[in-house]
């Protein structure tokens, strides 16, 4: 099984809006790859003034970021690292 990559997901994710009639920020899409689904948020529609868009007979755009789970990881990885180097304190050098 191939790992899906973004331009993956955003091909896949385009043919399942398809099958919508709207979007607005914070909707959801499953979009499934194999055995795996993914779900993908809605974060913004344009024009940003637009409480919702119509998806229907239109061409739809899909730009795939990293999801807020990975990022909020990212950053307790680094907040750890620091943490512990902290706690090590200064290199010493002879």
């Amino acid at each position: 099984m191939l790992l899906a990559t973004s331009s993956d997901l955003a091909y896949i994710a385009r043919r399942v809006i398809r099958c919508a009639t709207s979007a607005r920020p914070e909707d959801e899409v499953n979009v499934k790859w194999g055995d795996k689904e993914f779900p993908l948020r809605v974060v913004e529609v344009a024009p940003d003034d637009a409480g919702a868009v119509s998806l229907m007979e239109t061409d739809v755009e899909v730009d795939i970021a990293p999801s807020q789970d990975y990022e909020e990881a990212m950053k307790k990885m680094v907040e750890d690292e620091r943490a512990r180097l902290l706690a090590v304190g200064p290199a010493r050098h002879r």
